[in-house]
């Protein structure tokens, strides 16, 4: 990728994409990423591949969180609770889908008000479902297999072996 313009790399992406290279393509799409990261287009395409291509939630997120740094979009805080709340990060996709509730609160149109909110309804069943297993787990788990808190597992990794 050695002085290449901007619509050289796009090309290349477009490129290695038909071909379904999608982990070079990722990766052209995150240089241009790194020249241009306010550009929605392209932030689009490496949430939808990384999603759906590569099946990497977790660059999914990343992407995720700078889109909506660059515009308020109620499908972006969905997906971001959706991946939040399977992933058992309950504050987190509890804080999105309040966004989500929010955004929805002014859309015009009721037939696609009504989806979002049923979209957030399994959301919030998600979350329901991730918070009681987490409690039951930590109810039937013995004390001395529990994971250790933070502050406990920092005090562990500070001291001297």
């Amino acid at each position: 990728m050695m002085n290449r313009t901007p619509d050289d790399t796009l090309r290349a992406y477009e490129r290695l994409l038909r071909r379904k290279e999608y982990e070079k393509a990722y990766r052209y799409l995150e240089n241009l990423l790194k020249e241009f990261p306010d550009d929605e287009d392209l932030l689009e395409n490496i949430i939808g591949l990384s999603l759906y291509s590569l099946n990497r939630l977790d660059l999914a997120k990343h992407w995720l969180s700078q889109i909506i740094k660059v515009r308020t979009f109620l499908p972006d805080y969905l997906e971001l609770s959706h991946l939040e709340a399977t992933q058992g990060n309950i504050n987190k996709a509890k804080q999105y889908l309040t966004t989500c509730r929010e955004l929805i609160r002014p859309f015009p149109r009721v037939k696609q008000k009504k989806r979002f909110e049923d979209s957030c309804d399994e959301i919030q069943r998600i979350i329901a479902l991730r918070t009681s297993q987490e409690t039951n787990t930590k109810q039937s788990t013995p004390r001395s297999t529990m994971p250790l808190p933070t502050a406990e597992k920092e005090i562990k990794n500070e001291s001297p072996a």
